[in-house]
């Protein structure tokens, strides 16, 4: 385990030297905060990443990054009990990725654990389908 922790830091420390200001390391960041688990600093950088990204698009350049970014988020807020924003979040990440599979399990299991099955199984079904179809 101690392995991966240290590529986490090098590869950190590489993007942070050669594209500081980019969503994807704000993600690397964020996913190493999240491994020490800092969960108040994890929240920041993938909350970072996310405002660039929004900033990219409304600038008119495309960003793959932003689903991705909010479902990292989203996992932050579960792993704070943050429900609602968890949600919210996974949410966001389908809008901006309708067929992203891991956004929707992601919202189906808060919705499990709230014991709100009827959208946990809608949420479920549509990742199935995504994943076979």
């Amino acid at each position: 385990m101690r392995l991966d922790h240290i590529s986490l830091e090098h590869l950190a420390n590489r993007f942070v030297n050669k594209a500081k200001h980019r969503p994807e390391t704000m993600c690397i960041l964020g996913n190493l905060f999240s491994y020490n688990e800092r969960r108040e600093k994890a929240t920041t950088y993938f909350s970072r990443a996310v405002e660039i990204c929004d900033a990219d698009f409304a600038a008119g350049q495309q960003t793959e990054c932003r689903h991705y970014a909010f479902h990292l988020l989203g996992h932050e807020y579960v792993l704070r009990e943050e429900n609602d924003s968890a949600i919210k979040c996974f949410k966001s990440a389908i809008k901006h990725r309708p067929r992203f599979v891991n956004a929707l399990t992601s919202v189906g299991d808060v919705f499990i654990n709230a014991e709100n099955y009827d959208l946990a199984e809608s949420y479920l079904l549509t990742g199935w389908f995504y994943t076979y179809l």
